[in-house]
C-alpha cells in the first residue's frame, strides 16, 4: 500500500483512497475488512489485519500491496503452504550435486598447489593480446609467508615487470595488462588458446587525467592549469584462492570460475578495489 506520511498529507490520503475504493482485485478472496486498508503503514492496525486477511497461503499478497521487509515481516507470522521437494529417484545423483564445483588443483599435504605458467601481456588495444613482459613457469599459488618456504622464485607474492610502453600509449592512449595461468611448461610460442586449459583476465591499467601538480589535495588551491595526460597504475593487484574448496555456485554467483562440469580451475581475480591513487604515475613524453 501507499502510506501515508505524515498528518500534512490529507490531500495524498483523499487522492489514494479515491484510486483504490473501486480497486477490481484481479487475485480472488482478496479480504477487506469493514475499516478498510487503514492508513497503509504495516504497523496501523486496520492495514495490518488487511495484510493478513488477504495473504493467500500459496500465491501470498495481491498486487495492490507494496513488498517490503516490514510486509514481510507480516508474511512470516501468517501461516502458508510448506512446500517440500523430495528425489523421485534416491538413487539418482541430487540436484545440488550439479552445482557443486571442484578444483582441479587441490591444496596438496605440503601446504603447495601444484604449480603452474604464470603469464602477463602488455598492450595498448583492449581486444590485443599485445606482448609477452612476464612468464613464471613455476608460479605457486600458496601464501610463502604461510608455507615459510623461500626455495620457489615469488617468496614475497611480488612480480615485477619491466617493458617499454607502447607508442600509442606514450602519446595519451591506453594500457592493458593481460594476465593468463597456463598449464606449467606451455611453450611461449603456443598460442594460449590452444593450451590444455587457461584462465584469463584483463585490466586497464592507464588513467587519462590531470598531472598531481596541477593541484594541492589538502588546499585545493590550483598551483599550474595542465592539459590531462596519460598516467600508468605501478601497482596491480590480483588474487586467487588460498585453498582448494569446493564451491557452490548456487551460495556463490559473483565468483567467476573457469572449468567444466568437472571442476574449476584455479581463480584469478584484478582486486581493483585495492588500487591507490598513489599509484598512479604520469608518463612523460
Amino acid at each position: 500500500l501507499f502510506p501515508i506520511v505524515s498528518a500534512a498529507s490529507i490531500a495524498a490520503k483523499v487522492t489514494r483512497d479515491r484510486r483504490i475504493r473501486a480497486w477490481q482485485f484481479l487475485e480472488p478472496n482478496v479480504k477487506i475488512s469493514s475499516d478498510g486498508y487503514g492508513s497503509g503503514y504495516p504497523g496501523d492496525p486496520s492495514t495490518k489485519k488487511f495484510l493478513v486477511d488477504s495473504i493467500d497461503p500459496v500465491f501470498g499478497y495481491s498486487s495492490l500491496v507494496r513488498f517490503s521487509w516490514k510486509t514481510a515481516d507480516v508474511l512470516l507470522e501468517k501461516s502458508c503452504v510448506k512446500a517440500e521437494w523430495e528425489e523421485l529417484d534416491a538413487g539418482a545423483p541430487s540436484v545440488k550435486g550439479w552445482l557443486i564445483s571442484k578444483p582441479f588443483f587441490a591444496l596438496q599435504k605440503d601446504g603447495k598447489f601444484p604449480v603452474i605458467q604464470f603469464r602477463v601481456y602488455a598492450t595498448e588495444q583492449s581486444l590485443s593480446m599485445g606482448k609477452v613482459v612476464k612468464v613464471v613457469d613455476d608460479f605457486q599459488l600458496a601464501d610463502a609467508q604461510e608455507l615459510k618456504v623461500r626455495e620457489y622464485s615469488n617468496p614475497d607474492r611480488k612480480l615485477m615487470l619491466n617493458f617499454t610502453l607502447p607508442p600509442a600509449t606514450r602519446r595519451n592512449g591506453t594500457l592493458f595488462l593481460v594476465f593468463l595461468y597456463l598449464p606449467k611448461d606451455t611453450p611461449e610460442d603456443v598460442d594460449y588458446r590452444r593450451a590444455k586449459w587457461y584462465v584469463i583476465q584483463k585490466a586497464q591499467v592507464s588513467a587519462y587525467r590531470e598531472p598531481e601538480r596541477t593541484f594541492n589535495l589538502m588546499t585545493g588551491e590550483v598551483k599550474e592549469k595542465l592539459p590531462p595526460v596519460t598516467h600508468i597504475r605501478s601497482v596491480v593487484n590480483i588474487m586467487s584462492f588460498e585453498d582448494s574448496p569446493e564451491i557452490s555456485l548456487r551460495d556463490a554467483p559473483e565468483i567467476q570460475l573457469f572449468g567444466d562440469e568437472n571442476g574449476y580451475y584455479p581463480m584469478l581475480y584484478v582486486a581493483d578495489l585495492l588500487n591507490r591513487e598513489k599509484d598512479l604515475v604520469e608518463v612523460e613524453i
